[in-house]
């Protein structure tokens, strides 16, 4: 009995210095985090039409052999720069010579067969002059010497083809200030002929290719300007031009728009992803909200911003406010509804907060 008197008293010690631990634990205040705030103002902006697109280089081709075959030399990789009459690919050309060895070889036997034939239309013809052979004779002769002239024509064309064939075998740059973009094959590879091996993007101009809904298309036009940016360049903005408009779809319901850059720069490349600003043409001026990314969050629950009420001092509380958002732009994301002009929201260390918690103003 005396034992179980003790473990009672223990139990009981034990319970008591939990609950001081857990009164401790309550009485450490939390910890009050400082934010970053903007007070939001309405905006005047030109409607505008926002698209994504990819740069690519206004002079871009595939290269490909006109003969198939298999390919002996590759040198060229991804990224190379070239400089005219570069080797770029050759083929295996034993057949194609084989070829050319075979039409000489029967222009020679067409021309020997020329020679005889000629001389022995001269013959007949000093016959038939001395009265020495009939007309049948010359004629025939005359005919043996024309095939043999058409024979020898044949065989010419042939050898230049075979020549041309054995050219084909091997492709060469054409243009400076080109580089390899892609690559499509490799050595000891059967390409037909037509196939792409590599991409080439040749000239100093870049442009930007975007897919254009069709209820945007008619609001497009060749000449029109506007603004790219690029996402490995954010605050780097870029003058464009509409150069084309596409008149047939790209298999759905986009249009291709080309937007040239009035002015290359070298650390775009083609291939780098970019937004697009339309102007729209219209001069019509509307007032939104524009805030910066950094304010917006995003969970299960949707899309939200805090705004900060302002307490004593410093202090204030976060509510989280479920908001409607609209286009991106460069200086951040159109908000359409869930917060008025005048509220200072708070635009950094959201992914820190909640809503009700208790936050203090950040000194400069």
């Amino acid at each position: 009995m005396r034992m179980c008197g003790i473990a009672k008293n223990i139990c009981g010690a034990t319970v008591v210095a939990l609950a001081l631990v857990g009164c401790k634990a309550e009485e450490q205040p939390e910890k009050i985090r400082p934010v970053v705030t903007r007070v939001v103002e309405w905006s005047e902006r030109n409607t505008t039409l926002i698209f994504p697109g990819v740069a690519k280089s206004t002079l871009e081709s595939d290269v490909s052999f006109r003969v198939p075959g298999l390919i002996d030399e590759f040198p060229i990789k991804v990224g190379d720069e070239l400089r005219d009459r570069d080797l770029l690919a050759a083929l295996q050309d034993n057949d194609y010579q084989l070829e050319l060895d075979r039409a000489r070889s029967g222009l020679e036997e067409a021309e020997a067969e020329a020679r005889n034939a000629v001389a022995q239309y001269r013959r007949i013809k000093a016959l038939y002059e001395s009265e020495s052979a009939s007309r049948n004779e010359l004629d025939s002769a005359r005919a043996a010497f024309e095939a043999t002239r058409a024979a020898v024509a044949g065989a010419t064309s042939a050898v230049e083809l075979a020549v041309q064939q054995l050219s084909y075998t091997r492709l060469y740059a054409k243009d400076a200030d080109c580089f390899v973009s892609a690559v499509y094959t490799e050595v000891a590879e059967n390409v037909a002929a037509g196939q792409a091996i590599a991409t080439l993007t040749c000239g100093s101009s870049l442009e930007v290719e975007v897919p254009m809904p069709e209820v945007y298309i008619a609001q497009i036009r060749q000449g029109q300007t506007g603004t790219i940016y690029f996402n490995a360049l954010p605050d780097e903005a870029y003058a464009g031009t509409v150069t084309k408009v596409g008149v047939a779809s790209l298999g759905g319901t986009t249009f291709p728009v080309t937007v040239e850059l009035d002015k290359r720069a070298d650390n775009l490349r083609a291939g780098m992803a970019a937004t697009v600003y339309f102007d729209d043409g219209s001069k019509q001026k509307i007032p939104m909200l524009v805030v910066p990314l950094t304010a917006v969050g995003n969970d299960l629950e949707g899309t939200f911003i805090y705004v900060f009420e302002a307490g004593e001092d410093d202090t204030g509380v976060a509510r989280r406010h479920k908001v409607e958002v609209g286009h991106l732009y460069p200086e951040g994301l159109e908000v359409r509804s869930g917060i008025e002009p005048g509220d200072r929201i708070i635009i950094a260390g959201v992914r820190f907060l909640s809503d009700g918690r208790v936050v203090k103003l950040k000194a400069d």
